[in-house]
């Protein structure tokens, strides 16, 4: 399997460099001993695996997040009207759990 295949869990920033450094998506879920680690390079972060439903762990959230790509300026402009609502959507789930995060 491709390592940009695969969905880790982990619970530090060590744990999370070591996901990217492997070409990993990685989720992180936060625990006490590592709370103020820096988490910005995750590609989701939870407090726990339990969160709200519409913030909810599962496995089709790690599909999501597998089928995510990553535009850039001048790249937009070849999209439709259903892709860029989407992004807008996976734009908007982001800022929220940053707000929470930071929060």
């Amino acid at each position: 399997m491709n390592s940009s295949q695969c969905v880790v869990v982990e619970d530090s920033a060590i744990g999370l460099a070591a996901a990217k450094a492997a070409g990993m998506k990685c989720i992180v879920t936060k625990s006490g001993y590592a709370a103020k680690e820096d988490f910005l390079n995750a590609d989701a972060v939870f407090d726990c695996i339990g969160d709200f439903p519409e913030e909810r762990f599962d496995l089709s959230f790690c599909g999501s997040l597998l089928q995510t790509q990553h535009y850039m300026g001048e790249e937009l402009d070849s999209l439709s009207l259903t892709e860029l609502q989407s992004l807008e959507q996976q734009l908007g789930y982001a800022l929220k759990h940053i707000t929470n995060f930071k929060g």
